[in-house]
């Protein structure tokens, strides 16, 4: 048996021992880096995913609430303008009714004095 060579090649295998260990720590130094960057990134996505959800829905809330404001102003809209044509039909009618009691009033005032004539003749007459 050769002891020097074997006693080399214990050696040179001890060094790739301790060469591959190193390795294998810097591996698992990097592993263990990068998984927690990992769980980081995972976490801040998981965050990020939550905001944005909770966004969506307060836009769905106020798309919502917009759209019941808009059906009022709608409505409000709609009867402003019927009420506008309904306080006009008013407006004409009272017009026609003013011209009416005008002419009602003069008609009146014509019969009277008609009547005094008539009153004065017949008074006269007798």
């Amino acid at each position: 048996i050769d002891v020097k060579n074997t006693a080399k090649d214990f050696e040179e295998i001890t060094e790739k021992q301790k060469s591959i260990q190193q390795e294998i720590d810097e591996k698992y130094l990097e592993k263990v880096k990068l998984k927690k960057e990992m769980d980081k990134a995972i976490s801040n996505y998981t965050k990020c995913v939550k905001q944005y959800n909770n966004l969506c829905s307060k836009e769905r809330d106020i798309l919502i609430e917009r759209q019941k404001k808009e059906q009022k102003l709608n409505i409000i809209n709609r009867d402003y303008v019927f009420d506008n044509k309904l306080l006009k039909g008013f407006n004409d009618l009272n017009s026609k009714l003013q011209k009416l009691i005008e002419e009602n009033q003069g008609w009146i005032e014509n019969e009277w004095n008609e009547l005094e004539k008539k009153w004065s003749k017949w008074n006269s007459q007798e």
